[in-house]
């Protein structure tokens, strides 16, 4: 608890306050996570932030406290064939960074399935959205997602498009 705020997962090349020193990981190495389980963390599940760049494929994020997987700073890297489900937030891609989202389920998110703000700009591609909260997508500040062959439904809103943003 003293040593980083309850996430389960931090990728992270840059070093964060309040975090233990972080390793000398080459930040052009792609760091990938397969076949895993990563739930019932207090905060995010998996924290992608810095210059970081990981492949998740075929993991399961669920019951976090806060986004099931969110990225942060210039990150990037991709969600492949997840199941992202029961989180505050599903999946949040914020500030400058990007991601690839594709062949994932973002379902029964507690508030919002996917969130883009700032001016970030993933893809989500060949996923389903469905049952989050009260809004599927939520797309604000000078955010540019990209969100094709999806399927989005069971939300009071599917997709809530403000401020400057151009999905």
């Amino acid at each position: 608890e003293a040593g980083g705020g309850g996430h389960g997962l931090v990728l992270a090349f840059e070093q964060l306050p309040g975090f233990p020193d972080r390793g000398s990981v080459d930040p052009t190495d792609t760091i990938t996570i397969s076949d895993s389980v990563i739930s019932g963390n207090a905060a995010a599940g998996v924290l992608v932030t810095g210059d970081a760049n990981p492949v998740l494929q075929r993991v399961e994020v669920t019951d976090n406290g806060s986004c099931g997987v969110c990225w942060a700073g210039n990150s990037s890297g991709q969600l492949i064939d997840a199941l992202v489900q029961r989180n505050q937030i599903g999946v949040q891609v914020g500030e400058l960074a990007t991601a690839l989202v594709e062949g994932t389920t973002v379902s029964d998110n507690r508030d919002v399935g996917v969130s883009v703000d700032g001016a970030a700009s993933p893809v989500v591609r060949a996923s389903e959205i469905s049952n989050n909260g009260q809004i599927g997508v939520q797309v604000t500040g000078d955010a540019a997602p990209v969100v094709e062959a999806s399927t989005i439904s069971g939300h009071g809103v599917g997709m809530l498009v403000s401020g400057a943003a151009t999905p």
